[in-house]
């Protein structure tokens, strides 16, 4: 078979909107690269996930950057993720103050 292309570098979002990690290796599964898109934010005003139409509500949510700090396993609970702040801060998904430290009217 020909070689129809190649993998220049791989990368997972693990929460959606977040800039993401960059890997040397993925594990892909039926739903995709493992851990990819795991987390979402909400908005607590319209009880729904941050998406395309809500990224100007929340600009801030396109300069944070989410990594896992362990890797996604096939079976058990997605760890919890570490999210960099555009203001040099990080806080984890599993920290009692992460809804606080995320853009306002955003919870995880």
């Amino acid at each position: 078979m020909p070689m129809v292309g190649s993998v220049a570098e791989l990368w997972r979002f693990p929460v959606k909107f977040m800039k993401g990690e960059q890997l040397q290796e993925v594990r892909v599964t039926e739903q995709g690269v493992s851990g990819d898109r795991a987390y979402a934010l909400i908005d607590a005003d319209a009880g729904k996930v941050v998406g395309a139409k809500s990224v100007k509500l929340f600009p801030d949510i396109l300069a944070c950057q989410a990594a896992f700090v362990a890797r996604p396993r096939a079976e058990g609970e997605i760890p919890p993720v570490r999210i960099d702040l555009p203001n040099g801060t990080s806080v984890t998904s599993d920290s009692s103050d992460v809804d606080r430290a995320l853009p306002a009217r955003c919870f995880l």
